[in-house]
């Protein structure tokens, strides 16, 4: 009898610990599924004009700060006053220690962020005004933190438009 009701304990032991491992999966699922949905419907800082927007066709590549600042957090400025212009087929580079913002000006031509002063001109054009998909599809832009997905460099390069010639 003792034998026959342990068996009978274990034959029950299973399905509920299946059961219970079944509930927290389904409550880690749905805490994870939550999350997403509140990522998907969060708008971005960073929105294209309402009214007539200007589409960028063909950029030359001109790009001026002009009395550019910036901060992540209220009173923490991380860029003040600045006046900068890269001039097409030139090199222009940032050099500062850590931390001096050049990152965030780089950040600021995709429009990734806008500046909190002053403004940014791609070709005579504030980029608060251009079209972003229009600006960041004539941007190329290789960042500090580099990644490649399993494939081939030429799948990494066309990742972004998988259509693109090999020329």
């Amino acid at each position: 009898e003792m034998v026959a009701f342990r068996s009978y304990q274990t034959m029950l032991y299973g399905p509920v610990i299946a059961l219970v491992t079944i509930n927290d999966t389904i409550n880690w699922v749905m805490a994870a599924v939550e999350r997403i949905f509140e990522t998907l419907d969060t708008m971005p800082d960073v929105q294209d004009p309402e009214t007539k927007p200007v589409r960028l066709e063909e950029v030359q590549g001109r790009v001026e700060f002009q009395h550019v600042g910036f901060y992540y957090e209220p009173g923490e400025i991380v860029l003040e006053d600045v006046n900068v212009v890269a001039e097409p087929g030139t090199v222009t580079a940032l050099v500062g220690p850590s931390g001096s913002g050049k990152t965030t000006m780089v950040h600021l031509v995709p429009r990734f962020y806008d500046p909190t002063d002053g403004k940014v001109i791609l070709d005579g054009h504030d980029l608060r005004d251009v079209l972003q998909s229009t600006l960041r599809r004539n941007i190329g832009m290789v960042l500090q933190e580099n990644f490649l997905f399993q494939g081939t460099l030429r799948e990494n390069i066309k990742y972004g438009r998988p259509e693109a010639t090999d020329e």
